[in-house]
């Protein structure tokens, strides 16, 4: 079944663990956790990425006595012991790197991260191979002196996408580079929103498992000034007419939404969305040839006014997906919550209900989840505490 033979990790901020289980919509059963990094390191902006059989990569920031680089560790499923991290990049004096993302490719790994310095911030890749040993140097692939907020994926036929917030025309776009399943830069970066240049653009993120084209999507204030969500497919040459996903109330430039493409050309997209008076997770399937969309879907099923955030998407590339997010049903205030999730079969209708990932019940801050999900089913579940 979709949750059986499932793996869940944690992850943490001031100390960086893994928690190895096993979910099943009856119970959970819980081994030991996996240190990372030790507690006198500061580590966040964790993202996962995988090759939807066998491996998966998982890469941060961490600030340590050699300054704020990014750092990594290859995983796999059922794996127990011998969980390795390397350093990968090596900013200069005055300079941080900061919010990687990454894809694997058929020969290695492409990793990018946000290069900030006094003089301003770009976006810098390199290649390295399943050992995490570096095949290439740092290669700048934004333009300007003004570039953050990266997000990458790829698609079924090997070659990849990175996105990011640019700011060469004075307000923030959504630009996007094409690299090859060898993880070598092809072409020249587009400029992704259609809209004239007036206004502006949140971060970006990239569809898992994207299959003919890939999609993005973003926060966009347009026409009226008021936060919406846009996507648009991207070839790899050009971008596609950008489509309204959602204009729900209270959305900001910071609110980040997710997306995964599903086979017959269509998607899934979640936010954090307000329209109750309160922060809940909702979900919105779209075909993409035709523009059209379905009616929203409220995830989290909790009778609380408390909050939900941050939610994340993958699938097993059989229509199954997983939606993961920070949720505060179980607080008085908000604050120092858990990490829930949901399953959906591949027609839409939800297998089960909410499930509590972390197997504690203490009252202590877990944020920012990632999800990875292969092609049988497993999954993996990461998270900062």
């Amino acid at each position: 079944s979709l949750m059986s033979g499932t793996r869940t990790y944690g992850m943490q901020a001031a100390l960086l663990v893994f928690f190895v289980s096993c979910l099943q919509v009856q119970g959970q059963e819980t081994n030991a956790p996996r240190i990372l990094a030790d507690s006198a390191h500061a580590s966040w902006h964790a993202v996962l990425a995988d090759d939807d059989s066998q491996h998966i990569l998982c890469a941060w920031s961490q600030r340590d006595v050699h300054g704020t680089r990014i750092h990594a560790a290859m995983l796999h499923p059922g794996q127990r012991t011998g969980i390795r991290s390397v350093p990968l990049s090596r900013p200069g004096p005055g300079c941080e790197d900061l919010r990687p993302a990454a894809v694997l490719l058929d020969d290695g790994a492409l990793v990018v991260w946000q290069n900030s310095c006094t003089d301003g911030r770009q976006i810098l890749a390199a290649r390295f191979d399943h050992a995490l040993r570096r095949l290439s140097d740092d290669v700048r692939i934004s333009g300007g002196a003004n570039a953050l907020m990266p997000a990458a994926g790829r698609r079924s036929a090997g070659d990849a996408v990175v996105a990011w917030q640019d700011y060469r025309s004075g307000e923030p776009d959504i630009h996007a580079q094409r690299f090859s399943s060898s993880g070598l830069a092809v072409g020249e970066p587009v400029r992704i929103n259609d809209d004239a240049f007036r206004a502006m653009q949140g971060p970006p993120r990239v569809g898992a498992d994207n299959r003919g084209d890939f999609v993005l999507l973003w926060p966009d204030n347009r026409d009226d000034g008021m936060w919406k969500f846009y996507t648009a497919r991207f070839d790899g040459v050009a971008a596609g007419p950008n489509m309204l996903v959602d204009s729900a109330q209270r959305k900001a430039m910071t609110t980040l939404a997710a997306a995964v493409t599903l086979r017959g050309d269509s998607a899934v997209f979640a936010w954090k969305d307000y329209r109750s008076g309160h922060s809940d997770i909702y979900l919105r399937r779209a075909d993409l040839a035709r523009g059209s969309f379905a009616p929203t879907v409220r995830v989290n099923d909790d009778r609380t006014d408390r909050w939900q955030r941050l939610v994340v998407l993958d699938s097993d590339g059989h229509g199954n997906v997983i939606a993961c997010w920070e949720d505060y049903r179980n607080t008085e205030r908000n604050q120092q919550g858990d990490i829930y999730l949901q399953p959906f079969a591949p027609d839409g209708m939800t297998i089960g209900g909410n499930i509590r990932v972390n197997d504690r019940t203490d009252r202590i801050p877990r944020k920012m989840p990632q999800v990875a999900m292969l092609r049988d089913g497993t999954y993996l579940v990461l998270w900062h505490q």
